[in-house]
């Protein structure tokens, strides 16, 4: 039952994180790099594209009728309101940050991290105000996939997961060891706060979605080959983490992101 549990909840929390966002990888072999930056069709990437196209559209069809009409929705909550919400979510992912930094032996960034933690949990109120950003402690993200990739792993191939979109599965056990180290879901798994899951993971979903809004009317949705469109631009995103990881701008928090 324990084990159902814990599935459950990791499935809700991998939709969260998966919709609708591309993977990071700062700190990738040049092996990777070079496969990354070829051919985006290279079946080497995409051998499954038949049935990839076709969970796409399923995919597709589920967030026309379901999920965006949901975001849209969410929208209407006024923006400060939103922003404190966006905030809180990235606070209780912090941890992961801080340990992947860690594991990454980036000690000055989880510095940065633990301190943007404890500011933010106490005189933020729970994360609500980022008043680390307001003390110059910028933000970053750093997760399992990445410090998976920095030991070699290579991504695999590309996936377009039932509800949850594009992936690797690199990018999936990554999220599974940021379930695994976060403090925060042992905290509400041994309370057996298993609603704190669902209203975690879904303002996660909600928030995301609307964020991604005008990407996918104006990207996505206008493409003559909307899947090919998206396959590349998640190319493309993680060639710019790998090549410019240190460009990132850290002033503020951005949308909550994924492997």
């Amino acid at each position: 039952m324990q084990a159902q549990r814990l599935l459950s909840i990791f499935t809700l929390l991998l939709l969260a994180g998966h919709a609708p966002s591309c993977a990071e990888t700062k700190r990738s072999p040049e092996a990777e790099l070079n496969s990354l930056t070829s051919d985006p069709s290279d079946e080497d990437f995409d051998p499954f594209e038949s049935y990839n196209r076709g969970m796409f559209e399923v995919n597709h069809t589920l967030d026309t009728i379901f999920i965006r009409p949901l975001a849209e929705v969410y929208g209407v909550i006024p923006s400060p309101a939103r922003k404190g919400v966006r905030n809180v979510l990235t606070n209780l992912r912090s941890p992961v940050t801080f340990i992947n930094d860690v594991l990454l032996l980036d000690f000055p960034a989880a510095g940065e991290s633990l301190a943007r933690t404890l500011i933010n949990t106490t005189i933020g109120f729970g994360g609500l105000f980022d008043m680390a950003t307001e003390m110059n402690i910028g933000y970053h993200s750093a997760d399992f996939a990445e410090t998976l990739a920095a030991a070699g792993l290579p991504s695999g191939p590309y996936l377009i997961l039932p509800v949850l979109g594009p992936a690797t599965p690199r990018d999936i056990l990554g999220k599974a060891g940021d379930f695994g180290m976060n403090p925060v879901n042992w905290v509400i798994i041994n309370n057996e706060w298993d609603e704190a899951y669902y209203v975690i993971g879904g303002l996660e979903l909600l928030d995301r979605r609307k964020e991604a809004t005008g990407f996918t009317d104006e990207i996505v949705d206008k493409a003559m080959d909307p899947y090919a469109k998206v396959r590349d631009i998640y190319r493309q995103i993680r060639v710019v983490n790998i090549v410019d990881a240190e460009a990132e701008d850290s002033d503020s928090p951005k949308p909550l992101e994924s492997e």
